[in-house]
C-alpha cells in the first residue's frame, strides 16, 4: 500500500502555538477489482485505483471541503440501487455489495456508517473557497464538496483520522484539493495533489510562502500577499499556510523561504551570506541599504556585496530574501519598510 503524507510546517521569525488540521494523508487501498452483479446490473471495479483520505488535528473539527477536478477519466460512484451515496455505505450493504466498500464518498471516522467510530456526517454544499460550485457534486470527473459532523456531533484532537474514500479509474488525471478547518480558531489549512494514473498523491502544502503551489517561492507568491493584504477570507488561488487578516505572519513566511528555487549565477558575492550587504555577518537590517540606494548604484565601501548589473534592484533584493535571517543575529520581525521594499521590487519586475 502506497501512502503520502502532507504535514504542515510553520517557518517563521516566531513560532505559533494553535489548534487546527496539520496533516493530510492520502493512501492506496487495493480493492481487488471486484465485480457485483445485481438484476441484470454489472458494476466493475476493473482497472481503478482506491485513495484513502485522513487528517491529524487538534482542536475541534470543523468544516472541511474537499474539490477534485478531472482532465481525463472517470470517478467511479456505486449506484444508489445497490447502496451507493456521498457518505459512508452500510457495512451490511457491502457484505452483499462487495463493490460499495469502494464506493466515493466523504464520511468521519470510518468507511462505513454503521461501525463504531463513524461520526455521522452532513453535507453542506460545494467548496467555494477551493473555487468550486455552491451546490455539492458526485460526478464522474468533479466532486465538489464541502462537510462535517452532523449537528450535534463534534470530535476533537485525532490522528490519521478518516474523512472519505475516492475511487479513480486507472487513467484518470487531474488534482485534489482540500481545505480544513477548527472551531477554536480561524486558522485553515489547505493543500493540493496532482492525480495521475487514478493515484492521489504526494498532496503538496505551500508551507514557505509558496502560496500558489507553484514549487517556488517568487514574486507570484509575493504579489498573491500584497494583492490579499488584510484579506479575512481564503482566496481561491492561495494554496498553503493561511490566517485571517493577510498580514506579516504571511509576509514571515516569504521571507523564510524566497528563493528557494533560485539559482544564483550572477551577483558577487564575498561573505557567505550575499544577502550580507553591509559585511557584518548577518543578514537583517540590510535591507535599509536597498531601500536607501533603490535604483542607484552600490557605493564601494559600504557595500560589501552586490549584483553586478549596474543598480540597486530586485536582484539584489532576491539576496536579501534567499538569506533572510542568516547570521547569529536575531531575526527582527518583519516590518513595513520592508512591505514596502518588496512592493517595489514586485512592482518593478511586473513592468
Amino acid at each position: 500500500m502506497t501512502r503520502y503524507t502532507l504535514t504542515l510546517v510553520l517557518l517563521i521569525a516566531t513560532p505559533l502555538a494553535h489548534a487546527g488540521v496539520e496533516a493530510l494523508h492520502v493512501s492506496q487501498v487495493d480493492n481487488g477489482g471486484v465485480v457485483t452483479e445485481f438484476r441484470g446490473m454489472v458494476v466493475s471495479l476493473e482497472n481503478t485505483v482506491t485513495n484513502d483520505l485522513a487528517i491529524d488535528f487538534t482542536g475541534t473539527l470543523g468544516g472541511l471541503e474537499l474539490l477534485i477536478e478531472l482532465d481525463n477519466g472517470a470517478v467511479f460512484n456505486a449506484p444508489p440501487t445497490i447502496g451507493g451515496g456521498d457518505t459512508a455505505p452500510l457495512g451490511v450493504l457491502t457484505n452483499v455489495f462487495p463493490v460499495t466498500r469502494f464506493d466515493t464518498f466523504v464520511g468521519l471516522g470510518a468507511t462505513t456508517s454503521d461501525a463504531p467510530d463513524y461520526v455521522p456526517t452532513s453535507i453542506w454544499g460545494g467548496a467555494i473557497d477551493l473555487g468550486g460550485d455552491a451546490s455539492a457534486a458526485f460526478d464522474s470527473d468533479l466532486l465538489d464538496v464541502v462537510f462535517a459532523s452532523a449537528v450535534g456531533e463534534s470530535v476533537a484532537d485525532q490522528s490519521d483520522y478518516p474523512i472519505g474514500r475516492v475511487t479513480l479509474s486507472d487513467d484518470a488525471s487531474g488534482q485534489l484539493k482540500f481545505f480544513g478547518s477548527t472551531l477554536n480558531d480561524g486558522i485553515v489549512f489547505e493543500a493540493a495533489a496532482p492525480i495521475a494514473a487514478g493515484v492521489i498523491g504526494p498532496p503538496r502544502l505551500s508551507d514557505e510562502g509558496d502560496f500558489d503551489n507553484s514549487g517556488a517561492i517568487d514574486n507570484d507568491d509575493l504579489n498573491l500577499l500584497l494583492n490579499h493584504w488584510g484579506d479575512s477570507s481564503v482566496p481561491a488561488e492561495w494554496v498553503g499556510y493561511f490566517t485571517p487578516d493577510v498580514n506579516n505572519d504571511e509576509l514571515a513566511l516569504i521571507l523564510s523561504g524566497w528563493g528557494a528555487s533560485l539559482t544564483r549565477d550572477t551577483g558577487i558575492v564575498a561573505t557567505d551570506n550575499s544577502g550580507d550587504f553591509d559585511g557584518d555577518g548577518f543578514v537583517n537590517l540590510d535591507y535599509k541599504m536597498i531601500l536607501s540606494a533603490w535604483g542607484g548604484i552600490p557605493f564601494p565601501g559600504r557595500w560589501v556585496n552586490w549584483v553586478d548589473d549596474g543598480l540597486v534592484n530586485y536582484n539584489e533584493l532576491n539576496y536579501l530574501l534567499a538569506d533572510w535571517g542568516n547570521g547569529t543575529f536575531a531575526v527582527p520581525e518583519p516590518t513595513a519598510a520592508v512591505l514596502v521594499l518588496v512592493a517595489a521590487a514586485a512592482f518593478a519586475r511586473r513592468r
